[in-house]
């Protein structure tokens, strides 16, 4: 099989968590070499060591430690990407070209062999030390729900040189950069235009005017610092090319700070180019989240390498196998994935599983007795349990598409809408049951949150902090952060959300905590009690049947909002739970103007619904309650007719 053209991609700010690489740290020489030389650089330079820090016994809490160690992060994420680039060499992955991500330039030049571990954390130490000295007068750095070409005219409309274009993410996120007081501004022209405004964790207005005296101090600290040439080609997304023989590195890390990352432009110039696989060489799966929405329709393969609800050792493996499956892996030499135990073959057990299979089929058989048997006729039983499923599932006319559907029923799901329309009347009761929240302590409360945003995203608790940034830090994109409250709402029997709510107000666990803690008291209507049999001294509650008058094309509101947001789900492969009656499609969940009126000429034939009236406009339909409204009455006046569908592509 041919070779596959093949990027490795090198995060910036934000590419950690708590626990990252604390497997590796423990039991892999070469990642323990990594962390060795930081820890030495970082003493000499700023009078601490990382690894101590990370994964030492801190008396504090880890966020704390970060507070206490602000520079710290820097630190660590250039030594775990640095550290996961030596494991990925280790089993043989070969890439054709390296990618930095701002800050992970630094990683990515010296995994490419232009300047060694030491000299890299270095390199990182005389960053800290040059922005130390730099003061932006509180300045910060934001995310806009906005392509890069929106993003250019708000700041335009300021009129100011104080903020500028940072990073073009994609075409729904772009980061823009500033002092407090213009940055501010921009927040508030946000608001007005209803465009997402995200305050990132990050202290520095980075890559914008506001860092050129750190450019000066930062370059004259490297000075002294050779390059050697690169053994593997660096593409860099801040100059738009690769790096040249005739480059001098440490001025181009120097000028990166004020100049932007156009992220967008260079993935789809590499993919253009050949590249079709993106592994990534850090904590979390930013960037190949990035990637994926960049390149949706070519189906780029990405492969996060380290993630926090896989634990690292497990993930880093499945990203092997998968690049094995690639053909992205050489044949140099065996490949051996760093593992505590041996791994076993398909025909054999782990311990575990054999003495719990042993004591279910045979009770009281020693385990050494089941596991000899099992080594010599273990494929067969397998075999033939899989012919007998098989063969049950045909007699019962079982699919596993049905076992699926079954399964996910089993889940924690709202509860289905009734097949007809009901109105419930309930009569006055001696005392109405509290809801769900009520009575929760916002400690107790926070616990709660934690353990099922931790469940539902397959992480671990501890990442959860009051401060931690969902998306900024986690990578929990708004649609992903939308259904979750979508879910806790209907666990808290939360009342509907104000007209002015934004999700992106919410973006850290302490601030969703805050908003949930609130509302929990705001009026959240108890449960409706279950139908009683009637006595003469408990009152009853009746459920009366009520049809709701549907359109004239037989249609109710309830069934059409349902069929409306199963088309929408499908369309832009998103989860039906983000599609509230109030959610701002373009505002909260990305979908621009463009899209939207697609949609809604799908709806339109659909529907067969008639001519829109001449003073339409798409822009008045922006929420999924408003667009319902609009097809509930367009199809009433459209039944029987040959409609025509709206405007737009389909």
């Amino acid at each position: 099989m041919e070779k596959q053209s093949l990027a490795v991609l090198f995060p910036g700010q934000g590419a950690f968590y708590k626990g990252v690489f604390d497997y590796f740290y423990h039991n892999n020489s070469k990642v323990k070499e990594v962390f060795d030389t930081v820890d030495r650089v970082a003493s000499a330079h700023l009078k601490f060591t990382v690894s101590d820090k990370i994964w030492g016994q801190p008396t504090t809490s880890f966020d704390q430690v970060v507070k206490e160690t602000p520079d710290l992060l820097q630190l660590a994420m250039y030594g775990i990407s640095v550290a996961t680039y030596a494991l990925l060499e280790e089993q043989n992955v070969e890439p054709t070209l390296l990618v930095g991500h701002s800050f992970g330039e630094i990683a990515a030049l010296v995994s490419a062999g232009a300047f060694t571990v030491e000299q890299g954390a270095e390199i990182v130490c005389h960053r800290v030390l040059s922005l130390r000295e730099l003061d932006t007068s509180g300045g910060y750095m934001a995310a806009l729900g906005v392509d890069a070409h929106r993003a250019y005219k708000i700041v335009d409309l300021l009129n100011n040189k104080q903020a500028a274009v940072a990073v073009e993410n994609h075409l729904s996120q772009t980061v823009i950069s500033g002092t407090k007081e213009v940055m501010d501004a921009v927040g508030d022209l946000c608001r007005i235009l209803q465009i997402t405004f995200t305050k990132l964790n990050s202290p520095y207005p980075f890559h914008s005017p506001l860092m050129q005296p750190a450019v000066e101090a930062f370059s004259a600290r490297m000075r002294h610092l050779q390059a050697a040439p690169l053994k593997t080609p660096v593409y860099s997304p801040i100059m738009e090319r690769y790096y040249q023989p005739e480059d001098v590195l440490t001025d181009c890390l120097a000028g990166h700070l004020v100049m932007p990352v156009r992220f967008i432009g260079s993935v789809q110039r590499l993919h253009q180019e050949g590249t079709h696989f993106f592994v990534e060489s850090s904590a979390l799966d930013t960037l190949s989240k990035i990637v994926t929405r960049l390149l949706k329709e070519a189906e780029p393969i990405t492969i996060p390498t380290l993630l926090p609800r896989l634990g690292d050792e497990k993930s880093f493996e499945n990203a092997i196998n998968t690049m094995k499956t690639y053909n992205l892996v050489s044949e140099k030499k065996e490949i051996v994935i760093m593992m505590t135990e041996p791994t076993h073959t398909p025909d054999t057990l782990d311990d575990s599983l054999i003495e719990n299979l042993g004591n279910t089929i045979f009770p009281g058989i020693a385990k050494a007795t089941f596991e000899a048997f099992w080594a010599d006729r273990g494929k067969n039983i397998a075999g033939y349990a899989m012919e007998e499923f098989e063969d049950f599932l045909a007699s019962n006319k079982i699919s596993f598409a049905q076992l699926f559907t079954q399964a996910l029923s089993s889940m924690e799901m709202a509860e289905p809408a009734p097949a007809s329309p009901v109105l419930t009347v309930t009569a006055p009761v001696s005392a109405s049951p509290a809801p769900a929240s009520a009575g929760l302590s916002r400690e107790k409360l926070f616990k709660e949150l934690t353990a099922l945003y931790a469940t539902a995203l397959e992480y671990p608790e501890e990442v959860f902090s009051e401060e931690v940034e969902l998306e900024g830090e986690l990578g929990i994109d708004s649609v992903k952060q939308t259904e979750l409250l979508a879910r806790v709402s209907e666990k808290y029997n939360l009342p509907e959300r104000p007209a002015d709510f934004r999700m992106s107000d919410y973006h850290t666990m302490g601030l969703i905590t805050d908003f949930v803690f609130e509302m929990q008291g705001k009026g959240a209507s108890a449960p409706v009690s279950p139908p009683v049999a009637a006595t003469p001294t408990q009152p009853v509650t009746t459920v009366v049947q009520q049809a709701v008058t549907p359109s004239a094309s037989g249609l109710s509101r309830e069934k059409l909002f349902k069929e409306l947001t199963t088309l929408y789900a499908a369309a832009l492969e998103y989860p039906e739970e983000v599609f509230s009656e109030e959610v701002e499609l373009e505002g909260e969940l990305g979908i621009d103007s463009v899209k939207q009126t697609e949609l809604l000429a799908r709806v339109s034939e659909k529907y067969n619904l008639p001519e829109r009236p001449a003073d339409f406009r798409m822009s008045d339909y922006h929420t999924m309650g408003l667009i319902t409204d609009f097809v509930f009455e367009m199809q009433g006046k459209g039944a029987g007719t040959q409609g025509k569908a709206l405007a737009g592509v389909r």
